[in-house]
């Protein structure tokens, strides 16, 4: 069974959703791919069912683990069976419980065609669940933004990602079976700064991503935390920078989002940010640009939370220049109003900011 294509789908008791994912990808618009059903010892008879009804399909192959191995090791045996077969131009992932966007692997492998020297490429994605209403998920759409993305977060959407299959073997790289819940935060990493290969997300939406409270998602979040501190700490070093212990706890919570609401804590997050500036001005292990704007981005996070402190959360702003401040008058309008996120509701928000913009346009901006 040879193909440009081939299709990574893990499945380990997923039987609530997997055919609505697995019926997303057999009416792609691109249909030259081998689908690689992964069962990673699943004992839930719907999800055996479900793949039982696919196993006489053309373009799906259905490899089994006789007992649960976990994500990076199934994956790893895919990628070995998908690399297998010298056709293989593109390998692309996907989760049991996710959606494709119809248009999505003609639009990525386009790309991969149209950019040789892209190696990895992923999407936008749109979140939704039971629990969630359907918001975009925005990820960094240039090579240097994704590359500096990574000392916060990672930089692409993992079910939503296609790999050119050369960089592949040319690297021989694989997930790295010892660290659950961040292989794809590793994987990034080793390809992007290490073997320097560049990759980048597609501008559109081209993947629904299930927020599902008994699926990996959440697990992968809450679960990998210490996990995926521990790689931050390796992209900082890959920066030039040994962090001290209290150093690397700041830093973690600013990536996840544990934020104060103090000045102490704004304070803080401007000197670290600046030193990781100033670090990058000597090594250049980033793009200046991209790096100051993804400053910027966590930057703007933590004062945005603070703002109920009120001016000098936006003066403190001002003075942490990583790059041209432009558009910024909804942190100046939350700090007006002592704005508190965890009190406030988004509409009335809106309603708050605009009254103050109008009052600052009539006065004169500060």
């Amino acid at each position: 069974m040879s193909a440009p294509l081939a299709v990574l789908l893990p499945v380990h008791n997923t039987g609530e959703y997997l055919q609505q994912a697995l019926e997303s990808v057999l009416n792609q618009t691109f249909t030259d791919f081998t689908l690689l059903l992964m069962d990673d010892g699943s004992t839930d008879a719907e999800t055996l069912r479900i793949m039982a009804g696919y196993e006489q399909t053309p373009r799906v192959r259905i490899l089994r683990n006789r007992t649960n191995k976990g994500l990076a090791a199934t994956l790893n045996i895919g990628l070995d069976a998908a690399l297998a077969d010298p056709s293989c131009k593109f390998v692309a992932r996907m989760d049991a419980d996710d959606i494709c966007h119809p248009e999505r692997f003609a639009r990525q492998v386009a790309h991969l065609q149209e950019q040789p020297h892209i190696g990895l490429l992923g999407t936008q994605c749109l979140r939704f669940g039971e629990e969630h209403e359907t918001d975009f998920e925005h990820w960094p759409t240039t090579p240097e933004a994704c590359a500096a993305r990574l000392l916060f977060h990672v930089s692409f959407s993992h079910p939503a990602t296609m790999f050119r299959a050369s960089v592949l073997r040319d690297t021989s790289i694989r997930f790295d079976e010892s660290l659950p819940y961040t292989e794809d935060y590793d994987l990034w990493l080793r390809l992007q700064l290490d073997h320097d290969i560049p990759g980048t997300n597609l501008g559109e939406p081209l993947l629904r991503y299930r927020m599902n409270p008994m699926g990996m998602s959440r697990q992968t979040a809450e679960r990998g935390r210490k996990l995926a501190d521990n790689v931050r700490a390796r992209v900082l070093k890959r920066l030039g920078l040994q962090a001290t212990p209290q150093e690397l706890h700041l830093h973690n919570a600013i990536a996840r989002g544990d934020l104060e609401k103090t000045r102490n804590f704004v304070w803080q997050t401007a000197h670290w940010l600046r030193r990781l500036h100033q670090t990058n001005e000597t090594t250049r292990i980033f793009d200046p640009a991209a790096l100051a704007g993804e400053l910027d981005l966590r930057f703007m996070n933590v004062c945005e939370h603070a703002a109920v402190l009120g001016q000098a959360v936006w003066r403190q702003w001002r003075r942490t220049a990583f790059s041209p401040k432009r558009g910024h008058w909804r942190l100046l309008a939350k700090c007006l109003l002592h704005w508190d996120n965890d009190r406030a509701s988004e509409r009335g928000l809106r309603k708050r900011i605009k009254d103050a913009l109008r009052s600052l346009n009539a006065g004169g901006r500060p």
